[in-house]
């Protein structure tokens, strides 16, 4: 028996067989303003029509009273055919059952002709539309019913286009449902090069495409055709006893019995709880249902766990993960980027911050190369802890400085909150290497804080693409441990957590008074952490150049790329697997 395919995924099957990839096999969607608009005109279309319209008010005979107009999405389908939908519409003119569906789009000004490999089209009305059409004709005529034509109606030009059901378009409708059945076996298709389409699709962004054809060498430098900056941020909510509900299509966060904010759901994209704060049933029922992640983290900022819906959607993606990272060359082969990729942007953040550290960098640049030369896991990540060492050497003599961590251009002096430096601000902020659990003095709480937070946003970028955060290639794979998270974000902690912290710290912005001392452990204070959250987000949302495609883009969107290139290359889209390397 052949797979059932939508009608509507017939008309994305011409339009872009990518994108029916996309939304049939990997079931992935996103709105957009087209889409939004589209489905609304549908509601709004439907709510005006009659169930049955009659010719005549009062019929004269039992042959008038036969209704000429159906409407509220008919359900029909073939398994012969392997086609299944609901219909806009449906007229009957003298016998003939007319299909009719309307479209938010204008159609074209002219009749034109649409070329395909094996099929032409010709007429006013798009070729996927023309496809659609048919194929609920065809619907109509295996259910017994006499098809000859049906209607297109475009609502932007206000055009409704009559289409004859020919032997051409028969033809071509019935070639695209054979190939459509074929595709979605198949593998994922490559982009289209340089096509208007790509511009307003709602997919884009999951797509990549101009980004996957200039990795697969087919394009020069890619069109910005993907956002920059997302437009929702993350909710934090840090003060105990906190209660988050659901009122309408916002979420409300109420303390000590008082509301404290409401917030338009379309606004926030990850939710973030901190201790004992809690969420009502409906408010996580509507992150879930709206695929969007909740995570969970102790008072103290450590990980407890992340709530989202099942991971249903792009199983075919975690099936090449599971299978690709069962092969240690591979598993070494991406650990190797990944390790050297760290390296390198360690690196570059003491030479962007540390005057005549000459030393240091020649150190970690010949343990990058001595990296590439591994043979196994265990000995690269002995090249990575000896990187390690010499960066966490150098890393207290950045503290104090004029830097700012990230750029390494301001002063103190240009920076509003700044205080100065002083010898107790020195002391205070006294690094003695690397340590965590626990962390033993502020700055190496700072970090620790920092990298669960770059942590949770890989495990909620991961579980979007639709990969296995918990199986990873590099880092050992433990209960409740997202190895596969872990390993991505390796490249990613001097950039993002570690130039943050130099900031906060050199700036004044984050001082003694933020945090809790004792003797085995240092934690940061309601207010440390209040500070530290929004010099991250103000990081993350942060407009970088990317050094690969060359637009702008913010840290945020680029854990989402990063995940998304991981997957394109697991499915054989690109041919490696390049983790992002500062210049």
């Amino acid at each position: 028996m052949p797979l059932s395919i939508p009608l509507r995924m017939l008309n994305e099957y011409v339009y872009c067989p990518r994108l029916f990839h996309l939304e049939f096999v990997q079931g992935l969607f996103r709105e957009s303003a087209d889409t939004v608009k589209g489905t609304y005109e549908h509601k709004k279309a439907d709510a005006n029509r009659p169930k049955v319209r009659r010719k005549n008010k009062e019929p004269e005979s039992e042959a008038a009273e036969q209704p000429t107009f159906f409407t509220k999405n008919l359900s029909i389908s073939s398994e012969k055919l392997g086609i299944t939908g609901k219909l806009d519409a449906v007229e009957e003119e003298g016998g003939h059952w007319a299909p009719v569906e309307s479209k938010h789009s204008g159609g074209p000004k002219d009749v034109a002709e649409f070329k395909h490999e094996s099929w032409t089209l010709t007429g006013t009305a798009w070729p996927n539309d023309q496809v659609q059409i048919c194929a609920q004709g065809i619907l109509l005529r295996d259910s017994g019913l006499q098809s000859d034509f049906g209607y297109i109606f475009y609502r932007a030009s206000k055009t409704k286009v009559r289409l004859d059901f020919t032997p051409d378009i028969m033809n071509a409708t019935l070639d695209v449902i054979r190939r459509a059945q074929n595709a979605a076996s198949s593998d994922v298709p490559p982009p289209l090069v340089d096509s208007p389409k790509c511009v307003r699709c709602s997919l884009n962004a999951f797509c990549l495409p101009d980004e996957i054809n200039q990795l697969a060498g087919r394009i020069g430098e890619p069109r910005r055709i993907i956002p920059g900056r997302d437009d929702a941020g993350i909710l934090y909510v840090v003060t105990q006893g906190a209660r988050i509900s659901k009122r309408g299509e916002s979420v409300v966060v109420e303390a000590n019995g008082q509301q404290v904010d409401e917030i338009p759901f379309k606004d926030i994209a990850h939710a973030a709880l901190f201790g004992h704060v809690q969420i009502s049933t409906e408010a996580l029922h509507l992150f879930l249902a709206a695929q969007r992640t909740v995570s969970f983290l102790s008072a103290g900022g450590k990980l407890l766990g992340v709530a989202a819906a099942p991971i249903a959607k792009n199983v075919h993606l975690r099936v090449a993960q599971y299978r690709k990272f069962e092969s240690d060359d591979l598993c070494l082969r991406l650990a190797k980027e990944i390790v050297q990729a760290k390296i390198e942007n360690q690196r570059t953040l003491i030479r962007r911050n540390l005057k005549g550290a000459t030393n240091e960098l020649d150190d970690l640049k010949a343990v990058a190369t001595e990296s590439t030369r591994s043979g196994s896991l265990a000995s690269l990540r002995g090249y990575e802890g000896k990187g390690g060492q010499i960066y966490f050497d150098a890393f207290p003599s950045l503290i104090g400085r004029k830097g700012d961590g990230a750029s390494g251009q301001q002063t103190f002096d240009d920076l509003p909150d700044s205080q100065g430096w002083s010898s107790a601000s020195a002391a205070f902020f006294h690094m003695s290497g690397r340590n965590k659990r626990p962390p033993r003095d502020p700055v190496n709480a700072l970090l620790s804080f920092g990298y669960t937070l770059l942590t949770r946003d890989f495990v909620a970028a991961l579980i979007g693409v639709g990969l296995d955060p918990y199986f990873g290639f590099y880092h050992a794979m433990e209960a409740g441990r997202p190895a596969l998270a872990l390993d991505l974000m390796e490249p990613f902690r001097p950039l993002i957590v570690d130039s943050l912290v130099l900031r906060l710290i050199n700036t004044g912005e984050i001082r003694q008074n933020h945090f809790l001392c004792a003797e085995a452990e240092v934690l940061m204070s309601k207010d440390g952490r209040a500070r530290f959250i929004a010099g991250y987000e103000r990081r993350m949302d942060e407009l970088i150049t990317h050094p690969i495609f060359g637009y702008r883009i913010s840290y945020r969107r680029i854990l989402d790329v990063e995940c998304r290139l991981l997957g394109r290359f697991l499915e054989g889209d690109i041919p490696e697997y390049k983790p992002l390397r500062t210049r």
